[in-house]
């Protein structure tokens, strides 16, 4: 039996309210470690917050991931978040090639010089962000030829901004600060 959409199903039903305190009332008794990835405003927080007791069993943690400093922080004002560093070029194309080959063909043929050429260009403009290269990579998993890397390859950087945008990667606001 697939539980997954009665869960679903549940959870639309049950208010914001008593779904906070429900988790709250399991998590008082227990050790945990919740991660919510990707929060992007303080209000966000602001809700999922009152999930978690203040003084938790011993050891429990909250790991809380975002884009943006500034709600790590609100999270959380006495914490030092932390920032990964950019990658470098060869990290950048080895990430890059994970995501665009698949491994069995990775591990019996390799790819053409002319792909890593294309590749190591490519994620140049990607500035060392892991998920810009990741994104790269699966687009790039599509193609199937040079020249089709190539074009690829043709995206200007206002263009990748405006894709950035498009996906939510970037807001609005930070297209004017190019």
């Amino acid at each position: 039996m697939n539980v997954e959409p009665m869960f679903y199903a549940m959870l639309e039903r049950i208010s914001e309210e008593k779904l906070v305190e429900s988790v709250f009332r399991v998590l008082k008794k227990k050790r945990y470690l919740v991660v919510l990835d990707d929060i992007w405003k303080n209000e966000v927080w602001d809700i999922l917050k009152h999930a978690f007791p203040p003084k938790g069993k011993k050891g429990s943690k909250v790991l809380l991931t975002t884009r943006n400093k500034e709600i790590a922080t609100y999270a959380d004002p006495h914490s030092f978040p932390l920032e990964p560093p950019l990658l470098t070029n060869d990290q950048a194309w080895e990430l890059l090639s994970r995501k665009a080959f698949p491994k069995d063909i990775l591990i019996k043929h390799g790819y053409p010089q002319e792909y890593e050429n294309l590749g190591r260009e490519m994620v140049k403009k990607c500035g060392g962000l892991p998920l810009a290269i990741v994104v790269l990579g699966g687009l790039l998993a599509t193609k199937k030829t040079p020249r089709e890397w190539e074009k690829t390859g043709r995206f200007t950087r206002a263009m990748l901004i405006r894709m950035w945008i498009a996906e939510g990667f970037l807001s609005q606001a930070l297209n004017g600060r190019r």
